[in-house]
């Protein structure tokens, strides 16, 4: 929506954020899963240690517990009434930091140690996310 000046209007909605990141896991998963099964990421063995599982089991890992996450709060919210913990800046960019190497890998683009920095980048960049939905969201799963 633009407004009279011309500038967009920031909106949010609870539905909105959960259907956000739910359609991220349901998009990127099996996407992973493909590109895993057709050998997308063998360019980088020998560059990237337990390949590519360094990289795909905390993304997968990382799913399980934002699902996991989201279906708490939606039983919890039945009795009580809190505010989703909106995702931090660190977890808006972890997605990407997952997609690149994903993309780079499918379409076999650009240096395998390109692909391998990527990798071990995502696996940084989750471990950062992780620590920050705990410190921010920790509340969903103990109140």
């Amino acid at each position: 929506m633009i407004c009279a000046n011309s500038l967009p209007i920031k909106q949010e909605s609870r539905f909105g954020s959960l259907y956000d990141m739910i359609a991220d896991q349901f998009l990127f998963m099996p996407t992973l899963i493909l590109a895993i099964i057709a050998g997308c990421f063998d360019r980088t063995d020998g560059l990237v240690f337990w390949n590519p599982y360094l990289y795909a089991v905390p993304a997968f890992l990382g799913g399980v517990v934002t699902m996991a996450g989201i279906v708490i709060y939606l039983i919890k919210r039945r009795k009580k009434d809190f505010k989703f913990p909106t995702p931090t800046k660190v977890a808006k960019l972890n997605y990407w930091f997952w997609l690149v190497p994903l993309i780079l890998a499918i379409l076999n683009i650009g240096p395998d140690i390109l692909l391998a920095i990527l990798m071990y980048m995502a696996l940084v960049s989750t471990i950062l996310t992780f620590y920050s939905y705990l410190k921010k969201g920790s509340y969903v799963f103990t109140d």
